[in-house]
C-alpha cells in the first residue's frame, strides 16, 4: 500500500516513469528468486499481482500516465499483459549487437504486432555500453538504430 501510494504521489507530478528491473516483482519471479527465504518466513504468493493494482490505480486518477517497463526476456509479455505501455526490448538490441541477420530476423518474426506497439527500442542506455563501442563500428551502431527506430513502439 505505501509503495502505491508513492506511486500514485509521482503521478501527481510527472507524465510517466520508468520502473528499473520491474520484472522481478511480478509474483512468480519474486517467488522463484527468494524462495528459501520466503519458505522460512511461511510467505504465501499474493493472490493478485502488485503491478496491476498499482497501474490501475494510477490510471483511475491519471489515465494517460505512461508506465515503462525495463524488463528481461522472457518477461516482457507478462509485464505488457499487466498494463505496462512499454517494456524494455532488450533481446533486439543483443540480437543486432550479434550481427546474426538470421537471430535478428527470427527475434523480429517471432511476436505479434502488438508486442513491439508495447516495446522501447534502445541501441544504448545508462547500463549499456556505448553504440559505436558496443556495436564495432559507427556504421553499425547507425544501422542498429535505424532498423530500431523505424519499429514500432518507442525509441530512445
Amino acid at each position: 500500500k505505501i509503495r502505491t501510494d508513492e506511486v500514485v504521489q509521482i503521478a501527481e507530478m510527472c507524465d510517466g516513469l520508468r520502473f528499473d528491473m520491474a520484472h522481478l516483482l511480478v509474483n512468480h519471479n519474486f517467488a522463484e528468486r527468494w524462495k528459501t527465504e520466503l519458505t522460512s518466513w511461511k510467505y504465501s504468493t499474493p493472490s493478485s499481482e502488485w503491478w496491476k493494482e498499482v497501474i490501475e490505480k494510477v490510471r483511475s486518477a491519471y489515465p494517460h500516465f505512461v508506465f515503462l517497463a525495463e524488463v528481461y526476456h522472457p518477461h516482457e509479455k507478462t509485464l505488457q499483459k499487466l498494463g505496462f505501455n512499454y517494456t524494455y526490448d532488450k533481446t533486439l538490441r543483443d540480437k543486432l549487437g550479434s550481427g546474426e541477420i538470421s537471430d535478428i530476423k527470427n527475434w523480429l518474426t517471432q511476436h505479434d504486432k502488438d508486442f513491439y506497439y508495447h516495446s522501447a527500442h534502445f541501441t544504448g542506455n545508462h547500463d549499456e555500453q556505448r553504440g559505436s563501442s558496443y556495436f564495432g563500428t559507427w556504421w553499425r551502431s547507425n544501422a542498429a538504430a535505424l532498423l530500431s527506430y523505424t519499429l514500432p513502439g518507442i525509441r530512445f
